[in-house]
């Protein structure tokens, strides 16, 4: 939820202030750049749709029904805190439901400064909803598992983000690194850090590599690997290092040792390639990751390595 919102909130800001401009080109070009970020778009808007109803169109796609949509993943939040309400503080219902409701406000209240000021709601709602879980669930098996999930998933996000920025970009100035800071809620953690505009190493470092920024993809790994070795712990433990352990410290290692000058080097013919294929790496591995987590912990028939010999021998 919180990823998409703020695509949208980008999206539609600077589609709207491209549109006051009488800039229609760079309206689109606006909307072509979030769907690389892996923003929802409705289908064939580009082709048939003009660009001054290009902000309609997103605000009515993401209210609707429609898979991959703003209210489609509200719903699906809320699908999941029913079937986990005997769990859930009721303070953490209140901010789910609350946050059902502003998700459903989006269309009927369609109007540049409704929907922004909307869009900010459902980010603070979010963030809410996210604290609160921190704050109120015991540190057991449950919490593991979603904050695990959490942290999947914001991963997943950043290196779309990140893939999408690079795929079309020509060089470092065709790279949107005021959005990619945006979008992460990095701008202020960057002018702190670097007094200066964005460069593309600086932006990979503080989005990639960096594990002290909360907003990192290096962090995420890093909660994730803790979240691995913790679930070990518990009983029906063989004492053998386990797939997703091994899963993830490849790919802290990969993180941590990545070389953001090599990945921000741009090669005429290839484009920023050794950073489009660390993204494909990351992406990869994090959907086997899931796939792991999934078989190992969620599958009732799975593979169990005999601890000891079926028959003695004689």
């Amino acid at each position: 939820c919180e990823a998409t919102t703020r695509l949208l909130r980008a999206a539609l800001q600077r589609t709207e202030d491209a549109l006051d401009l009488g800039d229609a080109a760079k309206a689109v070009e606006v909307v072509e750049t979030m769907a690389r970020f892996g923003l929802s778009l409705p289908p064939k808007l580009l082709e048939v749709g003009a660009p001054q109803d290009l902000p309609r169109a997103l605000v009515t796609h993401h209210s609707g029904p429609l898979a991959g949509g703003l209210s489609d993943h509200a719903e699906r939040l809320v699908r999941l805190s029913v079937n986990l309400r005997d769990r859930l503080s009721i303070d953490t219902w209140r901010a789910v439901q609350r946050l059902r409701d502003e998700v459903g406000r989006l269309a009927a209240e369609y109007g540049r400064g409704d929907v922004q000021t909307l869009l900010n709601a459902v980010v603070l709602t979010t963030e809410a909803v996210s604290g609160l879980a921190m704050e109120n669930m015991t540190r057991g098996p449950l919490w593991l598992f979603m904050d695990a999930g959490r942290r999947v998933e914001r991963a997943g996000s950043i290196v779309d983000t990140l893939g999408g920025a690079l795929a079309a970009a020509e060089g470092e100035r065709g790279v949107p690194m005021d959005l990619l800071l945006e979008v992460w809620d990095s701008v202020m953690t960057y002018r702190s850090r670097y007094l200066a505009s964005p460069r593309l190493a600086a932006v990979l470092d503080l989005l990639v590599c960096d594990e002290s920024n909360p907003r990192s993809l290096a962090f995420q790994l890093s909660a994730l690997s803790g979240h691995m070795d913790r679930l070990t712990g518990y009983p029906g433990d063989t004492g053998f290092l386990r797939p997703e352990q091994r899963l993830m410290t490849v790919l802290c290692g990969i993180a941590r040792t990545a070389d953001v000058m090599v990945l921000a080097r741009y090669d005429r013919d290839g484009g920023f390639d050794d950073a489009e294929r660390l993204m494909e790496t990351f992406r990869s591995r994090l959907w086997e990751l899931s796939e792991v987590i999934s078989r190992e912990y969620f599958t009732h028939a799975q593979w169990r390595l005999p601890l000891h010999p079926v028959e003695l021998l004689p």
